[in-house]
């Protein structure tokens, strides 16, 4: 059957003026850029003109005949969703257009019909032809759209009404319905029966939904829209059904028919409600320029909806930091990298996927892009502890695409040492290379940091200064930079100056440990008054620390004050039983001093445990391999886990095999999975871990995030609450545990939890603006003030607590 579509391009001077942004000259304009773009349509050349459409897009979100073209355009490709997604974009954009034209909604409206038919969803398309007349009863096309879709459902009686429509439209209405296509069609796709539509069905799939019997739902509602495709709230909440289970393409169809359908029942709340949600899919997809346009729309269309207020504010936020379309590819690329690796672990995939393509078409047009292979590189490194297998290939190629490229030099002499199997002849091509690499223009604090590094390594204590020297004149007030140039100093035993750069850091940040090295800097100096007073603050920051009580217990006795040094040594081994007991003459003291920083002190405990462990062969070899654990993470405690995924997968398996598999493995385990987005493993994992020790809060926590990111927010309440009961004084658990609360409108208990939030870390910005978010929830309008300002004293560049002050202001004014 020969269905309709329209013959576009829509002219611009369908929905009037809109302004062209300013551009570099360089750049065309939106309407230049249009006009070619309707040239290449014309001559049927839909890939030139689709791209052409897309930069036009850019510039401008809101150009609704830009959007309704390229879904035209992608509609020719047999692109049908990209056409349906292009259309409903475009309605967006009408609707905020402030001059009203009908005549194109239904245009867009019947375009998207269309689209329907062609994927042979005939109840959608029969919504849209419905929403198309509605908005134009003089509009043929609408009316064949009509006539197709209920000919496609076995309605001939129906069918042939609308084809009536069309021809007393003038409107030309060519199509060979018969009773016998419409049998077929019936037996196909349902005919509609909607006096069978009952609110009970209704009602009990909405039971189903809030009860957590997600496929009883989805089947209840289906069978609703079978009956009836115009029950609004039906395909709302069978979109949120499907969001909550990341089916983000099902939701944007089920959500595009819940707002069309809120629209034709001039229903705003509905409406508003729903744009929100599909806000949320396209914010997920990183679509963040659609996302806003939805919420602009929810905002105009109920603006006392607080939800889509703050959304909008947040998501402009986002969609300001996106790379713009107009840079270079490699530039807009690398912002892309840089958001990616700032994101984390649940937040870089739209960033990710977005440089890998850009990335991934350079590097076809130009395989010896030294840039873009260094980048490609980074890119497939991202999460990655260690550097991956992948990731060094392309740096080998961008090397040998351009030896002199300083990024590729740094990149692959980081490569060259990334794992424990690192030779020395590795570690010296890599100090080669990061001297090349700053010779040439890497002279970034980072670059330079990894030089005195390797330099140190090298026992070249003077060259490593100098690095340091350069980094530290830089940045004077960078706590690591200055602590890195005080161990560097000590290892040169200049005693004065180190302790110079340990005062620095002990102002920037008073820690136990950073009084501590100052003390133990001050001993090696002979400055034993000053040592003394430097681990006494060390031991009231930290008391139950025996190490520092050893410090403290040298720098007594190197001073003349034996009892006082015999006290503090009896006390650290009381605390500590892994420290050695000292004589009351001291002689052996100096075994306790060594002891402060023996790398094997914590192996003297599995040690002895082995000892009592049968001599069987089985037994001796789980002996072992804990000790080994116990060892290499100790090891990754002092210098980082350096491992890749594969490794971490490949230790998983054999200590599996072996059967001595702790809580720290299935964590570690669980992280793996969860880069590979295995989020229902990762939870096992995770639940694995809990069993083995029970009071294991990371893994509690680690598992209310996964809860979170898969939108089953009550256990993830369940788990954040049981990581607070056990740390309760933890303010990333608190966080974790007020922000569930929040999700689920729980407000006065959100607002406990960020309140022992800040109590636990009062100069922390975002503990404020949370509290304050749950305030203005709870109607407190003053205490959201107040807190909201006193997040901008801590923090004057948050733009979403100085947006969320003025909306609160507002409100109180508005008297709430």
């Amino acid at each position: 059957m020969k269905r309709f579509v329209l013959a576009l391009p829509i002219t611009a001077a369908l929905v009037g003026t809109v302004n062209t942004p300013t551009l570099a000259r360089t750049q065309e304009s939106r309407p230049e850029l249009m006009k070619r773009a309707s040239v290449l349509s014309d001559a049927k050349d839909w890939a030139a003109s689709e791209k052409l459409y897309t930069q036009a897009i850019a510039l401008d979100p809101k150009e609704t005949n830009a959007w309704l073209n390229r879904g035209y355009v992608r509609g020719n490709q047999k692109n049908y969703a990209g056409a349906i997604a292009d259309v409903s974009s475009g309605l967006v954009a009408l609707a905020l257009s402030p001059t009203p034209n009908t005549r194109l909604q239904a245009i867009g409206f019947a375009n998207r019909a269309s689209y329907w038919l062609r994927k042979d969803d005939a109840r959608r398309a029969l919504v849209d032809a419905i929403i198309a007349c509605k908005a134009d009863e003089t509009f043929p096309s609408a009316w064949l759209n009509r006539a197709d879709a209920q000919y496609a459902l076995g309605n001939l009686e129906q069918a042939n009404i609308c084809l009536e429509r069309v021809r007393s439209n003038k409107g030309s209405a060519t199509r060979d319905f018969t009773a016998e296509g419409a049998q077929q069609n019936a037996l196909k796709n349902k005919p509609l029966d909607v006096a069978a539509y009952t609110t009970a069905s209704f009602d009990a799939a909405y039971k189903a939904q809030n009860d957590g019997k997600d496929a009883e739902a989805l089947a209840g509602y289906g069978s609703i829209l079978e009956k009836s495709p115009m029950v609004r709230n039906a395909w709302g909440n069978r979109g949120n059904i499907h969001f909550n289970a990341n089916r983000f393409e099902d939701a944007l169809a089920d959500y595009a028919m819940a707002i069309s359908l809120s629209g034709l029942d001039n229903d705003p709340a509905d409406q508003s409600r729903n744009l929100t949600n599909r806000a949320n899919v396209y914010t997920r997809q990183g679509r963040l320029a659609e996302a806003v346009n939805d919420l602009e729309l929810a905002v105009k269309t109920k603006p006392d909806y607080a939800l889509a207020v703050e959304r909008l504010k947040t998501t402009r936020e986002k969609l300001a930091a996106m790379p713009s379309e107009t840079l270079p590819p490699l530039e807009r690329a690398a912002q892309y990298l840089a958001q990616a690796e700032k994101g984390g672990l649940f937040n870089s995939a739209q960033p990710r996927a977005a440089a890998k393509k850009i990335l991934d078409e350079l590097i076809t047009a130009e395989p010896k892009n030294a840039s873009a292979l260094v980048l490609r590189g980074r890119l497939e490194n991202l999460g990655m502890i260690g550097v991956v297998k992948e990731a060094m290939v392309f740096f080998e190629r961008a090397l040998a695409a351009d030896p002199n490229n300083p990024d590729a030099l740094y990149e692959h002499s980081l490569a060259l040492t990334s794992s424990f199997t690192a030779t020395d002849t590795d570690r010296a091509q890599a100090l080669k290379e990061l001297k090349q690499a700053v010779a040439r223009g890497r002279t970034d604090a980072k670059a330079r940091v990894k030089l005195a590094d390797a330099l140190s390594g090298a026992r070249d204590f003077g060259g490593a200064g100098e690095q340091l020297d350069l980094v530290v004149k830089a940045e004077p007030q960078n706590e690591d930079y200055l602590r890195k140039r005080a161990v560097l100093r000590q290892q040169q035993k200049d005693w004065g100056k180190a302790i110079a750069d340990w005062s620095q850091v002990v102002a920037l940040k008073p820690t136990a440990a950073n009084y501590s090295s100052r003390g133990d800097a001050y001993v090696d100096n002979r400055q034993y008054p000053e040592a003394i007073a430097d681990f006494d603050q060390a031991i009231v920051l930290a008391p139950k620390n025996a190490d520092f009580l050893v410090g403290r217990a040298r720098a007594k006795r190197l001073k003349g004050d034996k009892s006082g040094a015999l006290a503090d040594y009896t006390k650290a081994h009381e605390q500590d039983e892994t420290l050695p007991a000292v004589a009351a003459n001291l002689s052996d003291a100096d075994k306790a001093d060594a002891a402060r920083h023996d790398f094997k002190r914590l192996m003297s405990k599995l040690a002895d445990s082995s000892k009592r462990v049968t001599e069987s062969s089985i037994a001796l070899l789980k002996a072992r391999r804990a000790q080994k654990k116990a060892e290499d993470r100790l090891q990754r405690l002092l210098v980082g886990d350096k491992r890749t995924d594969t490794q971490i997968l490949a230790e998983f398996d054999d200590d599996a095999k072996s059967n001595v598999l702790d809580e720290e493995d299935y964590l570690d385990h669980a992280r793996v999975l969860v880069r590979q987005e295995k989020y229902a493993e990762a939870i096992t994992d995770c639940t694995k871990a809990v069993t083995l020790k029970a009071d294991y809060s990371d893994a509690y926590n680690f598992r209310g995030v996964l809860y979170e990111t898969i939108k089953d927010y009550e256990k993830a309440f369940v788990d954040y609450d049981k990581a607070v009961s056990i740390r309760p004084k933890n303010g990333s658990y608190l966080r974790n545990r007020g922000d569930m609360h929040y999700q689920l409108k729980r407000f006065d208990a959100a607002w406990s939890d960020y309140d022992r939030a800040v109590t636990d870390d009062p100069k922390e910005a975002t503990n404020y603006f949370k509290r304050g978010n749950a305030s203005f929830q709870r109607s407190k309008f003053d205490d959201a003030i107040a807190d909201y300002t006193k997040a901008l004293e801590l923090k004057p560049d948050m733009k979403a607590a100085a947006d969320n002050r003025e909306v609160a202001k507002r409100r109180k004014a508005a008297g709430g």
